[in-house]
């Protein structure tokens, strides 16, 4: 069997489904009134579905007993890297009066051009309200690392049932800004561009946060007024993919606030990894106006940042990438009669794959972002397909001569070595790949800077139509890779 009848088999095989992962509850252990004492208690992980329960009347952290705090030290579990947000919700068959909160340490500004001192007083930094969309619960964002954090519920007279704080993820994805900045000095600035107290932090294409790169209110050591409560961040980035997270005041991470923010004493967070905010703000539609203007030497790009509604805690994310110019992604192979003929004489559209039962156009792939090793962005787009397994995969060569040999009900592009990138189910005809939490294509297709690749997306077409197969592809694509 050759590789690409092997593809085809494969691809016809239903996608592999996840088990359900039995869900775990842990009860609290007293005396756990303050952050040592539930380290002492030991780190809960949690993955979606796993709660946390306890009985609290109060909000003591000094005497043990019914009326004390529960404090507990919380680890989600790993996932794949990417952006996800994570709630703990508190529910109880008794009276709702619990509020549950993120801990946090406090900052002084020591004033000047000086960075501000992380202290070691516990802090509320988020507090969960009763009239938010999920009423008491509490978000945060982590990046798959199993990120850490002091997590409290504090009761009231009346709460004299145990409570249940659930765990629930979701994965985040970023505005994608096209093209790409030229290394140097990049400036991020919400001013003038939404009426909201915005904080801004900046990351590397690893989700890690970069040290001392945020700022809440903008100040003239940043190249700003020091007039608004929007934020401004210039800094000087290297080639590479960056991510900006940008919320309400508070947003905060681990990391302390630098001299150059004109205001250096909000709360952070205990443990890295992770990002928070601690506003309550609910938008009404169409959501929140978080815009921001990216600037470099070639000029500025304004980004429309629209948060999410009626979403507490809310932070958005925008990612860009710096390097030189993206290498050309050119499509090839198509099934529109200028390449090889089509199996059944089912020309599709101008561009796209040979047609299919249910698309006379046929399918189209579509590339972008940047092939960049060291900052790779690239992101394949399958359109008019079934609402079916897709596979998308990736050659060293162009099949017959760049004009296809007859596969299926369409045309194989992507020929040589073939590597399975991974396989999707088309929603509304389309997929991609990657998508958030996926590997990326210069990871998974074992890429390294000068590779010329080809790229092609095979689709089950299960109806009665050309060929006894049960398949079709794409148009084809090709790049080379860059540094």
């Amino acid at each position: 069997m050759s590789s690409m009848q092997h593809l085809g088999l494969v691809g016809a095989v239903a996608i592999l489904a996840t088990g359900a992962l039995a869900q775990t509850t842990t009860p609290e252990i007293e005396p756990n009134e303050t952050k040592a004492q539930a380290t002492t208690n030991g780190i809960v992980v949690m993955v979606a579905g796993d709660k946390l329960t306890g009985t609290t009347t109060g909000s003591s952290t000094v005497t043990p007993g019914a009326a004390s705090a529960d404090t507990w030290h919380v680890k989600t579990g790993p996932l794949a890297p990417g952006i996800y947000r994570h709630t703990l919700a508190i529910t109880t068959i008794g009276t709702a009066g619990h509020t549950g909160s993120i801990r946090g340490l406090n900052q002084t500004d020591p004033g000047g051009a000086l960075p501000s001192v992380i202290g070691t007083t516990d802090t509320a930094f988020q507090s969960s309200s009763t009239t938010t969309a999920i009423p008491r619960s509490n978000s945060w964002y982590g990046f798959g690392r199993g990120e850490e954090l002091y997590y409290r519920v504090t009761g009231t007279a009346s709460t004299t049932l145990a409570y249940e704080a659930t765990l629930s993820t979701a994965p985040i994805a970023p505005v994608v800004v096209p093209g790409t900045f030229a290394p140097g000095v990049i400036t991020f600035s919400t001013v003038g561009q939404t009426t909201v107290d915005t904080d801004i932090h900046l990351f590397d294409g690893n989700l890690v946060v970069v040290d001392d790169a945020s700022n809440d209110d903008e100040s003239v050591a940043e190249g700003g007024t020091g007039a608004t409560l929007q934020s401004q961040l210039r800094r000087t980035l290297t080639a590479g993919t960056y991510y900006l997270a940008i919320g309400r005041f508070n947003t905060a991470t681990n990391d302390n606030t630098p001299g150059t923010d004109d205001f250096g004493t909000g709360a952070v967070l205990d443990f890295p990894d992770m990002i928070a905010c601690s506003s309550t703000t609910q938008a009404a539609a169409p959501g929140a106006d978080y815009d921001v203007l990216i600037t470099d030497t070639a000029g500025s790009v304004p980004v429309v940042v629209l948060g999410p509604v009626a979403e507490p805690f809310s932070i958005m994310f925008v990612r860009i990438t710096v390097g030189s110019p993206a290498p050309p992604i050119t499509a090839f192979c198509f099934g529109d009669g200028t390449g090889a003929a089509c199996p059944c004489g089912n020309v599709g559209a101008a561009g796209n794959g040979c047609a299919s039962s249910v698309n006379p156009s046929g399918a189209n792939l579509a590339g972008s972002g940047v092939a960049s090793i060291s900052a790779d962005t690239l992101v394949l787009t399958g359109t008019g397909m079934p609402n079916s397994s897709a596979l998308y995969f990736q050659g060293t060569s162009q099949a017959g001569g760049g004009l296809g040999v007859v596969f299926g009900d369409g045309l194989r592009c992507a020929g040589g070595s073939i590597i399975r990138l991974g396989t999707k189910n088309n929603v509304a005809g389309t997929s991609q790949y990657p998508a958030v939490g996926d590997t990326s294509i210069s990871v998974r297709g074992l890429n390294v800077a000068g590779n010329v690749r080809t790229y092609q997306c095979w689709y089950r077409n299960a109806a009665a139509f050309c060929t006894p197969d049960t398949f079709n592809l794409t148009n084809g694509l090709q790049t080379t890779w860059a540094p």
